[in-house]
């Protein structure tokens, strides 16, 4: 049953999902940012605990961070992607061209994070056959936030596309191809919740008058913690898009946690990019030549 609320100016619809998965990888997508050079010293507790680390994923050129594991708890095997947090990651992010996609026809995808993903590629896919021949009932899950958010929806669709059955939440994500390609992803994964918390400037990301699109549905986290799944095609004008200002704050939070965080203090290591700052506030559509992108 579906049910109209009107918040700061924002129109949404309510429907269900699983708040408690999420959280779990939520929990992931925040263990990323601990750093390649910890994800084997780190101790893997709360939402996470039961998680066995088998590959680290780590590429100097676009300083793609991550990690492939198994989790016997939740049955999981989990391919996770860290956010930006260094100078190469903004090189990415900055990149708006786009190029061809090679799984569905009219597919274009940002260039930038196409190849990024690309540089991990074949270590995630040896990696997720390997432990699949393992634990042939365990389910393959794909996460990230922000940057991190981008190259898993990438990896899930790949790997989809090679026979595996993926399942995919990101957090955050900025957009990351045209119309046609958001419509293909709908179509290829099942249920890609993409949560946005509040009014997060990233997942404005590149704007849409470059030709950019998110996948559906979006799970739109209100301020009053409440959640809201809106599927009125790719881009729902009634949640995140019905929002006029944006913020910087709202990235780094979700579903409870700071999500940028390691969750282990031992190994605490900001997620919040080195570079200098965009303002708290951005105004969707005003074309500003000053404009940064948090990622």
């Amino acid at each position: 049953m579906r049910s109209a609320w009107v918040l700061l100016g924002c129109v949404v619809s309510v429907l269900a999902f699983d708040k408690k998965r999420a959280k779990i990888d939520a929990a992931f997508s925040a263990y990323a940012y601990c750093g390649a050079s910890a994800y084997d010293k780190v101790k893997w507790e709360g939402d996470a605990k039961g998680f066995e680390l088998v590959k680290v994923l780590l590429q100097p050129l676009h300083d793609v961070e991550g990690f492939v594991g198994h989790n016997a708890k939740t049955k999981d095997i989990m391919v996770v992607f860290r956010g930006s947090s260094s100078a190469p990651n903004w090189i990415t992010n900055l990149d708006i061209r786009k190029m061809e996609y090679p799984h569905c026809e009219g597919c274009m995808v940002h260039e930038g994070f196409y190849h990024a993903m690309q540089t991990v590629y074949d270590e995630v896919h040896e990696a997720v056959s390997a432990l699949q021949r393992k634990h042939r009932t365990y389910t393959i899950r794909v996460t990230g936030h922000s940057l991190g958010g981008a190259l898993a929806l990438l990896t899930a669709l790949e790997l989809q596309a090679g026979g595996f059955h993926v399942m995919h939440e990101s957090f955050g994500s900025p957009r990351t191809g045209n119309a046609e390609y958001a419509a293909y992803a709908d179509k290829a994964l099942d249920h890609p919740n993409r949560f946005v918390h509040n009014r997060d400037i990233v997942p404005h990301c590149p704007p849409q008058f470059f030709g950019f699109y998110h996948t559906s549905p979006e799970i739109w986290e209100k301020p009053d913690a409440t959640f809201a799944e809106c599927q009125i095609g790719e881009e729902d004008p009634t949640c995140s898009n019905s929002c006029l200002h944006t913020s910087t704050d709202d990235h780094f939070y979700y579903v409870g946690i700071r999500i940028v965080e390691c969750p282990d203090p031992a190994f605490l290591r900001t997620g919040q990019p080195l570079q200098a700052e965009p303002p708290s506030i951005y105004v969707r559509g005003e074309e500003n030549a000053n404009e940064a992108q948090v990622m």
